[in-house]
């Protein structure tokens, strides 16, 4: 099986394996551009051992001889910038989005400023003189033409690719892009933390500013779970299990952060955390599904326990099934146990705990059909004789006692009968 490596574990291989160092953003971009394949997801990324020993040997290799020895003393090694580390070559905004086969700002500088060398004898572009780009791809030509003053333009067939980059060459306030992008970004909605805090899950949820914070590196043998992320999913708060209790890491000062103070999500987060501080039994079970009682027993004691029983006050006896973790005896409640009622768990005639089986309660869920959706369930139904009775315009009563008497239909038949004898006369009179 492939030895495997998360993004810290293999910074650290790769700077003892080069001699250089090698950050988590290198071996990221790695990643981000194909060279090596990403394992996992987010929070949990590995790589393998062996794709990286093959990437970095393959870079020992003198490529400059190589190249010299096709082109001989024509070539411009400078031009290949391999003194530049990545992350100098995807400086500030070209790395904003990956975007293959793109060359590097340093090459496109070379030949807009206004240094000379044995091979660019020449300036071509002053301060204030205009660049056109007619495939401008990413837009490295006209980041680089803003830094030296120089304007430019920028032409590509692909929308996406001219979205990239305007967005690059726009002119931003600074402060409100620095608090969009400390802004706590996702939660783990199905964290112990916020059970029972949210009716339903946004997709962009109003979270508070984070200000002042460090990042939390969690890798896979860590045992810590990600419960607040930022914008670029840097851990802002972790959970992990230890020894019985929780180890809670938070990557920012609450004194900092007066915002997250104030937001709801503070309170919701530190009542549970409170509330998870000490164990809480459940209240009830619901019967006909599996579920397991935690008892806290003498150590020594439990041993001698071979038999558990389940008992109630009508007769019911059932052995279940357990296992004895550190202390604990964990007690499997089968899903055969259907009825509702206090139960008892006894070894030896010994009380070891009690629990309770309730009902499902989904009938109770106040849940119902609009009048619009309850017709289209009829009538997809096949039920063409129904009706539907509205009582915020007319009281249950009234409707009930019409429906009782039927539709009176008087009126018509003394308007008929008046129709009928005004044309009788009409005749007879004619007829005279």
């Amino acid at each position: 099986m492939a030895e495997l490596l998360t993004i810290n574990e293999a910074s650290d291989w790769a700077t003892n394996y080069t001699g250089k160092k090698v950050t988590n953003s290198n071996i990221s971009y790695l990643i981000q551009y194909g060279r090596i394949k990403k394992i996992g997801d987010n929070g949990s990324t590995q790589v393998e051992k062996q794709e990286l020993t093959d990437y970095y040997s393959s870079m020992k290799i003198s490529r400059k001889e190589k190249w010299k020895e096709e082109l001989g003393e024509d070539l411009n090694w400078e031009l290949s910038f391999e003194q530049y580390k990545e992350s100098e070559t995807t400086k500030h905004v070209h790395r904003l989005h990956p975007y293959k086969g793109k060359f590097i700002p340093q090459l496109v500088d070379y030949f807009l400023n206004t240094k000379t060398d044995k091979f660019k004898t020449d300036t071509y572009f002053q301060e204030g003189d205009i660049v056109l780009d007619p495939f401008s791809g990413s837009g490295t030509t006209m980041v680089q033409s803003c830094e030296l003053g120089i304007h430019s333009i920028g032409i590509d067939v692909s929308v996406f690719n001219s979205l990239i980059a305007n967005c690059k060459v726009n002119e931003y306030d600074l402060d409100s892009v620095e608090k969009e992008i400390s802004k706590i970004n996702s939660i783990d909605y199905k964290h112990v933390l916020f059970r029972d805090v949210f009716v339903e899950y946004e997709d962009k949820p109003d979270l508070p500013l984070i200000s002042n914070a460090f990042f939390l590196n969690l890798n896979s043998k860590s045992g810590a779970a990600s419960v607040l992320s930022d914008q670029t999913d840097n851990c802002l708060f972790a959970t992990k299990n230890y020894n019985g209790g929780k180890i809670y890491f938070s990557a920012f000062s609450l004194d900092d952060n007066h915002e997250f103070l104030k937001h709801p999500l503070f309170v919701a987060m530190f009542y549970n955390i409170i509330i998870q501080s000490q164990p809480i039994d459940d209240l009830y079970f619901i019967a006909g599904r599996n579920n397991s009682v935690d008892i806290q027993v003498n150590s020594e004691n439990s041993r001698v326990y071979d038999v558990l029983h389940i008992v109630d006050s009508v007769g019911v006896d059932i052995i279940p099934m357990y296992r004895n973790v550190q202390g604990v005896l964990n007690v499997l409640i089968p899903e055969v146990m259907l009825e509702k009622g206090h139960y008892e768990i006894v070894a030896n005639n010994d009380l070891l705990g009690v629990f309770s089986l309730n009902y499902d309660r989904t009938e109770s869920i106040l849940e119902y059909y609009s009048e619009k959706e309850l017709s289209e369930e009829l009538t997809s139904a096949g039920l063409k004789e129904f009706l539907l009775i509205n009582t915020a315009e007319k009281d249950l009563d009234s409707i009930i006692r019409e429906q009782k008497k039927g539709k009176e239909l008087w009126r018509l038949f003394v308007f008929i009968a008046l129709f009928f004898i005004t044309c009788e006369i009409l005749i007879i009179r004619l007829m005279k």
